[in-house]
């Protein structure tokens, strides 16, 4: 089959039937609580949404209503808006970013702030990926933080950000391999309040990432020396993506 047969049937394919996501929302809350998403996009970039809206097997690939929980609308809205606008399209990263982090000299506290409220945003579309089986997201979101990351010589997680991490991850993932890291690069002051045992530093830190923060200067890993500036390298922190090609 021509590659331009190919495109047409993975279009074809996706954009196929119409299933609808839903939320509980209450009257006074004005975010969007139902969704109309073509079913073949959704569960092309979500194994979760697939097995979800298997026709054979759930009540809810039967109906195709899907009901979630109101903590993942927020996530929901920017999964919604990203299969539409940039799945497949990782050159529309930087226009998540743009007006945000547009000036990387502008390292002051207003910045910063803003910074902390968008990257606790990214912490939360990564873990909704990681939950939902949708790794293209996900990757997207690590993107969009190693790429804001690099506007900062301070560590800008916030530390809601890290424990909402911490909660909802578990060991070994790459988003806490980025946060442990970006501690150790960006955050002279962290470093050296953890090397000399300044302990109400890190009262607000979850214990387990204390825990890998100091193993990591223990190490001494030389891909990890330390408060420096290098760069975070961007292929270190993305999670496997499977052969979408038979999907199609």
């Amino acid at each position: 089959m021509a590659p331009s047969e190919l495109m047409q049937k993975s279009a074809a394919f996706k954009y196929d039937t119409i299933i609808t996501v839903k939320f509980p929302t209450t009257a006074d809350d004005p975010r969007q609580s139902e969704f109309q998403v073509h079913r073949g996009l959704i569960t092309h970039y979500s194994d979760y949404f697939r097995a979800a809206l298997n026709k054979e097997t759930f009540l809810e690939g039967k109906n195709g209503v899907i009901e979630l929980e109101l903590n993942d609308l927020d996530p929901f809205t920017t999964f919604f808006a990203w299969l539409y606008q940039r799945a497949g399209n990782p050159e529309l990263e930087s226009e998540h970013i743009d007006g945000i982090f547009d000036d990387h000299q502008n390292d002051n506290k207003e910045h910063r702030t803003k910074a902390r409220i968008w990257l606790r945003d990214c912490v939360r579309d990564w873990v909704f990926g990681d939950m939902r089986q949708a790794p293209e997201f996900q990757n997207w979101a690590m993107s969009c933080m190693i790429t804001a990351l690099s506007g900062f010589n301070n560590f800008v997680f916030s530390v809601t950000a890290i424990n909402y991490t911490y909660e909802h991850t578990m060991q070994g993932s790459m988003l806490r391999k980025l946060l442990v890291d970006s501690m150790g690069r960006y955050s002279r002051s962290l470093h050296q309040n953890f090397t000399r045992g300044n302990k109400s530093y890190v009262d607000d830190l979850p214990l387990e990432a204390t825990q890998e923060v100091l193993v990591a200067f223990m190490k001494k890993d030389p891909s990890w020396p330390g408060p420096i500036s290098a760069p975070l390298i961007r292929d270190s922190y993305m999670v496997p993506v499977p052969d979408r090609t038979s999907m199609s």
